[in-house]
């Protein structure tokens, strides 16, 4: 489980995490309070596709599922998976397209309990920018409508 968690949290934190084309957690700066994902929830596209916070849920369980089936794994293995993104307080600078933006520390918190009770947790945190797209380049991943 510890593989899991670690390549779940490598690809969910990463440039490849967009919304409409730009960067997914730039989007949920303004959340005052920490966002709680359950990672055992069936993914449901339809319903996230007009909400950043939604599509961050929606996403985040897709990404857990598929490193739960490259590890081998039953999901009937798994008692209970949440993700919780909360941000620190920490500022920084960070480059966005070749420009210093202001950031806030996120930490993105992954923890799971498996049948037999056995639990693992394990953390990453990231400098972000809140969502500009007068500095923000589109991906060309993002799909219009």
């Amino acid at each position: 489980m510890r593989g899991v968690l670690h390549g779940f949290l490598g690809t969910y934190v990463s440039r490849y995490s967009d919304y409409e084309g730009y960067l997914l957690f730039g989007f949920l700066q303004d959340s005052s309070s920490p966002l709680v994902f359950d990672l055992l929830q069936a993914p449901d596209r339809g319903s996230s596709t007009t909400n950043p916070r939604a599509f961050a849920a929606t996403l985040a369980a897709e990404k857990f599922s598929e490193q739960v089936k490259k590890a081998g794994l039953e999901r009937s293995m798994i008692r209970e998976a949440i993700l919780t993104l909360e941000q620190t307080g920490k500022t920084g600078m960070t480059f966005v397209n070749g420009q210093s933006r202001l950031a806030q520390e996120l930490t993105f918190s992954a923890s799971v309990v498996m049948d037999n009770g056995r639990q693992f947790r394990q953390s990453c945190s990231a400098f972000v920018a809140r969502h500009d797209p007068a500095t923000e380049l589109r991906s060309g991943r993002a799909r219009d409508a």
